[in-house]
């Protein structure tokens, strides 16, 4: 037993690391691992495979919540502001932020609001949330209200289902690390 005076069952062990757990880590890769790690210290394996093709399954066929899916930006700046960003060291422009060229792009107020939720609907993992989708002229992502999500948190949509299979990949690769190759 690894941990004799500690009872995993009964308490939520506290996840950290950056490569594992950060800030800005999307609600549905935060979920797996919260229950992942779970499985992994239980030593229940074959039920960590299963829950992860469970679960990739759920992204897969777009069941995720658009809540969990969606990248949460704060609003640090005003539009003037970011609009006269300047530039880097090298002299280029300062680059994109994908919230606010998406406020611009739909003349959102953002007057008393502190989060702008978006999510990318892009077609292949390439697709970035501010790259033009050539078809429709318009970006790779759109913007959903925190009313919206208020609303109706089991609330499902469109996302690009290619991007997120990744961006959940690269953050369940850590966790395999604990099974031989």
């Amino acid at each position: 037993d690894l941990f004799p005076s500690h009872d995993i069952k009964r308490s939520k062990p506290k996840v950290t690391g950056n490569t594992i757990k950060s800030k800005t880590m999307p609600e549905y890769i935060e979920d797996f691992v919260n229950e992942g790690i779970k499985l992994i210290l239980t030593n229940r394996p074959k039920e960590f495979i299963d829950f992860y093709y469970e679960y990739l399954t759920k992204i897969y066929c777009k069941q995720i919540p658009i809540k969990k899916i969606a990248s949460k930006s704060r609003l640090k700046q005003t539009i003037e502001e970011y609009q006269n960003r300047g530039t880097d060291i090298n002299g280029k422009a300062k680059a994109k932020q994908a919230h606010m060229e998406l406020v611009i792009a739909h003349n959102i107020n953002t007057s008393g609001m502190d989060f702008i939720y978006y999510v990318n609907n892009g077609t292949a993992k390439s697709h970035g949330d501010v790259s033009i989708n050539k078809k429709t002229g318009l970006y790779n992502s759109y913007i959903i209200t925190e009313n919206e999500l208020k609303n109706n948190p089991d609330m499902l949509g469109e996302y690009n289902v290619a991007r997120y299979v990744n961006n959940f990949n690269k953050r369940v690769s850590a966790l395999l690390t604990v099974f031989s190759p």
